[in-house]
């Protein structure tokens, strides 16, 4: 887990909260399933960003009550949604990722290089 004093020490948003992984052999053989997983996911994102019905609801269950508390949960969460998953936010996210790394000398969690093809839009193009 990032710890949040390495995004306030670079002056950074938090990053990608959500990733959907899968192997080659699933991206073959289940293809459709994961469409459909991650079209699931899209419009519950959807429905997070633009009803604010859910979200009294939602406060409810981490025990948060009244309209000012309900709305801080909902502008603190509603940040952590990706809006745009294209090359440029990768693109991005790498190197933020590369950033915390180099924060966090010694601690090997992030390769010298990502592979090339390492995300895919083939199951979510947006």
């Amino acid at each position: 887990m990032r710890s949040a004093w390495l995004f306030k020490k670079l002056g950074k948003a938090a990053p990608l909260q959500l990733c959907v992984v899968t192997t080659d052999q699933a991206m073959k053989t289940k293809k459709e399933a994961l469409k459909k997983f991650v079209a699931a996911y899209a419009e519950a994102k959807n429905i997070l960003m633009t009803d604010d019905q859910i979200w009294p609801e939602l406060a409810k269950e981490v025990n948060l009550k009244g309209d000012e508390e309900v709305g801080l949960l909902k502008k603190n969460l509603q940040v952590s949604y990706v809006q745009t998953w294209n090359k440029g936010f990768i693109d991005n996210e790498l190197k933020l990722n590369y950033e915390i790394a180099d924060l966090q000398k010694g601690v090997k969690f992030i390769p010298d290089k990502i592979p090339e093809g390492f995300f895919s839009f083939s199951v979510y193009n947006k």
